[in-house]
């Protein structure tokens, strides 16, 4: 896992500098913050895969699209609560359960890939 190291202290930087360039800003919820995020989450793959790999003669294909699948569906989930919340649909405790109960299911699913080895 020592090699490991520069990818997450990379990742860890680039979080925290766009973390940092929102202090200040007034108003609603960033609406890029959660493109960047997923972004973040592919770099992240691509940079462990590159170095779980190393040099091979094939693309490992259904990792790569596995992950940004993942990405791209969690930043369109993300956009798609957030603008539901901004509408003019009221939002109450049923979208407020709806966000919780895809927060838990995200955790569930980190966990679950992380067990296995595959994060």
């Amino acid at each position: 896992m020592r090699r490991a190291s520069p990818v997450l202290w990379s990742i860890a930087l680039l979080g925290l500098a766009y973390g940092l360039a929102l202090i200040g800003r007034g108003g609603a919820i960033d609406g890029w913050s959660l493109l960047v995020a997923g972004w973040l989450f592919l770099t992240a793959e691509l940079g462990y895969l590159a170095l779980e790999t190393g040099p091979q003669s094939f693309w490992p294909w259904r990792h790569v699209l596995t992950a940004l699948a993942t990405a791209g569906g969690s930043s369109l989930a993300g956009i798609v609560l957030l603008a539901l919340n901004q509408s003019l649909i009221a939002s109450g405790p049923l979208l407020m359960a709806a966000g919780v109960i895809a927060a838990v299911c995200l955790l569930a699913l980190v966990a679950a890939a992380s067990s296995r080895g595959t994060v």
